[in-house]
């Protein structure tokens, strides 16, 4: 093995792996023999004892030293140095492969192979570090993992395990420190535990200082941040120098990785990308583990924020990069949202805002927000609100960019990075004026009459309740659901009785919400026109202040409504008598999004300068939501349309919202399971139909069977004739369910034909599991999604052999071993068969869960006579494979599968 073996060299290493597990279950692997040979044992601790090595140098041989020592495990049996193969190939997986369900199950195959069986506590420290510092975290939640690692810690100081207890120690720092703890909890754990350290491994150490230099410049009025100070990193220089000499990649990482993120808390766009540069030539020094993606995250953020001031070539060069790291995010969101959803929400918001698509990205940034508090990263929670607050400020919108800075402030408070939180007061002053001390915010669109100068009531809304109500409003897309949040803040907090919201539709003001205090149902999703005349014979509302306020975009306070001077004669108001009415517009560019009306019958001067302001910045947010939901709300209705024809899944895994977003030319990469089914003798059968015929039986029949796809979480990609070609993501499970169900609904099908004087039909199922790329071909004038894969061809060649059997439904090798538990299904091995295009033979499993009764239940008790046949056929001993084959087709004379092996044997024993 070479000491730097090139990227191809290691994927030609990890395919053949792959091949070699392929065919049999990773949770049999438990219970292999024993490995006997000393000289094996030998090389099984020689390499496990060069993989700390390899690590540091950033060599990819890491990789190839677990692959080889599962396949000495594979081929010779397990030893009590397995399971560090095995965890050693847990991380292989997901960092070279990206297969994180397989990685998981080497994992968890680690743990119980020490556990259960060998009991080596040496190795416990070891495979807790491997599991919860390179692959727990990708598919689990963070806490999780910080268990894992202090397990593996305590058992590494307790069993003599001190490098690797040093190990599971600085990832649970990383963890912590660009995870979920404060800065005061990360302090305090800091100072606990390097004790400890120092005694166990002390080389573990000098990553606590960098660590902790890093607090402090987070913390203390430091003059310069992007120095760690030496009295905290006693020796940093000399130390970095020192690692740079020996090739310690990860060291050097470390300390660029501290510095880089620190450059984006204190908004150094130039030293932060001068910091990612720096570090991505180190970067293979920290594989897998949790500050890897942390600094792809801040990586991102420092093109985005860096992006404004670079040149044409560089501005592209940084989208394509934040581009690239983004499919990461989208992976690691999809198996641990609640570590990742947060940093791909705002990574998409950050790239959404410097490509221009401002609807998208103001949405987005509210996502990222409410993901990272949710999941209690209060850091990236209060830097996602910072650059929210930075986006809204460069449109020129002051007061929404005050909002989510208060946000950011109060943030950075709770993180307890207090050099930041007066940073941030220093640099934007003008956004930290109390919100109660707005007196001019839309002071020129208002018009106020019968107003009492001394009636402040100092019953405003406080900041608190109203940063709430913000994201409230801010937070929801969907219309109705908006509407009624919307409408209910208003009216609690506003000091009305009740309330209206009105939006232009078709031409005409419409009433389209509306609620009281008296009752908690709010009517929404109305369409009553302003002028419609009621039950006392006038409008609902009145309609001479409604038409003032769309006409002048200027709010219309009333505090005494009935001897009001201008609006006074309003037949509504000479009807109901109103005391206090508000009234006001909502915004967004310029254009009238819609108009609030609140009334209060009770008292007058309801309605407080105060409140009128308050509402008036509330209003700006209200309508950018409403403009959102409304677009939504359409765009929904519109995909729903274009749905018939291009699937919802489909554009959800481009990461297109709407149909309106898809390009010629999108795709995207992603494992999948492909069913494919065909009808049998189809042409024969369309021959005896009329072509008016043909369809009528071919929509009944597709539309008996898409229930199926659609139950099991999957999507139809294309019908092509009678074919189906159905795509499912995550777990092989949902495929192999929907096959079945299939099958269960043909039978009910057939009995419904049969009742009619129709013959039965039958069908066949391939299914098989592998990368695909979706995406969409054509020209210019038309356009189709489409799916381009190997993977594809091999399920239609799958469910043409099932005509050469004589069965239902097949599977392959790749979804029979992503299975999680296949033994909840009824499958028994069928061939390997070399299949057109393929390389090498293909395993083939055969499903038959819904098989007549009598055949199942046949099947089922001749699976192991049926499986000693096989293994005779394929050893050659045909007369005594056909002497079993004949005894399972007489326990099972509807096998139709020993009917073909049993004449195989006779022909090939003839010849």
């Amino acid at each position: 093995m070479k000491a730097f073996p090139e990227e191809d060299e290691l994927i030609a290493e990890v395919n053949q792996a792959n091949e070699t597990i392929a065919a049999r279950k990773i949770e049999n692997f438990i219970d292999l023999p024993e490995m006997q040979d000393p000289e094996k044992l030998a090389a099984m601790v020689l390499l496990r004892e060069c993989v700390p090595p390899a690590y540091f140098l950033g060599s990819r041989l890491l990789f190839i030293l677990g692959i080889k020592m599962i396949e000495l495990s594979l081929t010779y049996g397990n030893s009590p140095h397995s399971s560090v193969g095995y965890i050693y190939y847990s991380l292989t997986l997901a960092f070279v492969a990206q297969d994180f369900e397989t990685a998981y199950k080497f994992g968890n195959l680690a743990l119980r192979l020490n556990d259960d069986k060998y009991q080596m506590k040496r190795y416990e420290a070891l495979i807790l570090n491997m599991w919860g510092g390179f692959v727990s975290h990708y598919t689990e939640p963070l806490d999780r993992s910080k268990e894992h690692l202090m397990r593996g810690y305590y058992s590494g100081v307790e069993n003599g395990a001190y490098q690797w207890a040093g190990y599971c120690a600085i990832n649970f720092l990383f963890m912590c420190f660009w995870g979920t703890d404060s800065l005061k909890e990360l302090s305090e754990k800091i100072d606990k535990i390097i004790p400890g350290l120092k005694k166990v491994d002390p080389n573990m150490v000098q990553y606590y200082y960098a660590v902790k230099a890093t607090i402090y410049n987070l913390i203390e009025p430091v003059e310069d941040w992007s120095v760690l100070d030496e009295s905290l990193w006693p020796n940093a220089k000399e130390i970095i120098k020192s690692c740079l000499e020996k090739n310690d990649l990860f060291t050097v990482f470390i300390e660029i990785a501290c510095k880089l993120s620190l450059a984006n808390w204190y908004s150094d766009s130039e030293k932060a990308i001068d910091y990612a540069n720096a570090a991505e030539k180190y970067l293979i020094g920290a594989t897998g583990i949790f500050i890897n993606p942390a600094f792809h995250f801040h990586q991102c953020l420092a093109l985005s924020v860096g992006y404004d001031d670079a040149d044409g070539e560089k501005q592209a060069q940084y989208v394509e990069k934040i581009k690239s790291n983004l499919e990461k995010f989208k992976l690691w969101s999809q198996h641990s949202p609640s570590t990742y959803l947060h940093q791909r929400l705002l990574i998409e918001a950050e790239l959404a805002r410097i490509t221009g698509k401002t609807l998208e990205a103001q949405d987005l940034y509210d996502q990222a927000i409410s993901s990272a508090r949710e999941n209690k990263f209060l850091q990236n929670e209060a830097l996602a609100s910072e650059l929210a607050a930075k986006f809204w400020l460069g449109k020129g919108k002051e007061e929404i960019a005050q909002l989510y800075m208060k946000k950011a402030h109060y943030g950075y408070q709770r993180w307890g990075a207090q050099r930041k939180v007066e940073d941030l007061e220093a640099k934007y002053p003008q956004l930290r004026r109390k919100l109660s001390a707005t007196k001019s915010i839309n002071s020129t669109h208002r018009t106020t009459t019968n107003s009492t100068s001394g009636s402040q009531s100092g019953e405003a809304l406080d900041l608190a309740t109203f940063m709430k109500a913000s994201q409230a409003i801010s937070s929801e897309i969907v219309l109705d659901k908006l509407l009624t949040s919307l409408m209910r803040i208003i009216i609690e907090n506003a000091g009305a009785q009740c309330g209206y919201l009105i939006l232009e539709t078709e031409g005409k003001l419409r009433i389209k919400a509306s609620g009281s205090v008296s009752s908690d149902i709010i009517t929404v999703l109305q369409s009553t026109p302003i002028e419609s005349v009621g039950a006392q014979g006038v409008a609902p509302l009145p309609v001479s202040i409604i038409n003032y306020v769309a006409r002048t975009c200027k709010s219309v306070v009333l505090n005494d409504a009935a001897n009001d001077p201008k609006f006074a004669h309003s037949p509504y108001i000479k009807v109901h008598k109103p005391k206090s009415i508000l009234c006001f517009p909502l915004q967004h560019q310029g254009k009238l999004a819609g108009i609030i009306y609140l009334e209060n019958n009770l008292t007058t001067e309801a309605f407080t300068r105060d409140r009128v302001e308050l509402l008036n910045l509330l209003s700006s947010q209200a309508a950018i939501s409403i403009e959102n939901a409304r677009l939504y709300n359409n765009l929904t209705e519109l995909n729903q349309a274009f749905e018939r024809f291009v699937p919802g899944q489909f554009l959800q895994i481009l990461d297109k919202k709407s149909i309106l977003d898809v390009k010629l030319g999108d795709q995207v990469q992603q494992v999948m399971s492909v069913l494919f089914s065909d009808i049998r003798d189809f042409t024969t059968l369309s021959e005896s139909m009329n072509p008016q015929d043909n369809f009528k039986f071919i929509n009944s029949y597709l539309s008996h069977m898409e229930p199926a796809i659609t139950d099991n979480q999957g999507f139809i990609d294309k019908y092509i004739g009678d074919a189906i070609m159905a795509l499912f993501s995550g777990e092989a499970d949902n495929a192999v369910k929907a096959g079945i169900d299939m099958l269960h609904h043909l039978t009910e099908y057939n009995q419904h034909r049969t009742a009619s004087g129709y013959v039965p039909i039958k069908i066949g199922i391939g299914i098989n599991t592998g990368s695909l790329i979706l995406g969409t071909v054509g020209g210019k004038n038309r356009m189709d999604s489409t799916v381009i894969s190997d993977a594809v061809n091999l399920a239609s060649r799958i469910e043409s052999l099932t005509k050469q059997y004589g069965i239902s439904m097949l599977i392959s090798h790749q979804t029979f071993q992503s299975l999680p538990d296949s033994n909840q299904y009824a499958i028994r091995f069928i061939d390997r068969v070399k299949v057109k295009g393929k390389s090498k033979a293909v395993s083939m499993f055969e499903v038959f869960d819904a098989d007549p009764p009598e055949t199942y239940e046949g099947k089922v008790a001749t699976r192991t006579l049926f499986e000693e046949a096989l293994l005779l056929y394929q050893g050659q001993k045909l007369r005594d494979a056909e002497r079993l084959f004949a005894e399972c087709l007489r326990r099972n004379p509807t096998d139709k599968v020993a009917q073909v092996y049993q004449q195989r044997c006779t022909q090939l024993d003839r010849d």
